[in-house]
């Protein structure tokens, strides 16, 4: 029993707990590149079919495929969740949830596109 490994996942994840503690994971297939969420169906799941992945990014995005590393993921008081990530040009990516507490089986629904953020350096 457990989960199984089916594909190679980034050294760096983020999680996040919804409004009934049920845990949501974002992570990369370092394989693609993908930028994935697993969330899980309950507040303790302790079986590969208590989790439902997805894509992140819709297709077409320009980072799609380009998910890298440092990511954050947290819901706001309003259900909706809110992810960060950094890409392979090292540009900081922001995306939002459009619906907001989500019941399971269905996914996620996140923003058209991914925003840039810029870096800056102050001093």
């Amino acid at each position: 029993g457990g989960l199984k490994r089916t594909g190679g996942t980034a050294e760096y994840c983020a999680l996040a707990l919804d409004k009934k503690n049920r845990p949501v994971v974002i992570y990369a297939d370092v394989d693609t590149g993908t930028l994935r969420l697993a969330r899980a169906s309950s507040a303790t799941p302790t079986a590969a079919s208590d989790w439902k992945v997805q894509k992140v990014l819709p297709a077409g995005d320009a980072n799609t495929g380009r998910a890298a590393d440092y990511f954050a993921a947290q819901f706001d008081s309003a259900g909706y969740l809110h992810i960060v990530f950094r890409n392979t040009k090292e540009q900081i990516c922001y995306v939002k949830s459009t619906n907001a507490n989500a019941e399971l089986p269905l996914p996620l629904i996140l923003s058209k596109k991914a925003l840039l953020l810029r870096k800056t350096v102050h001093g």
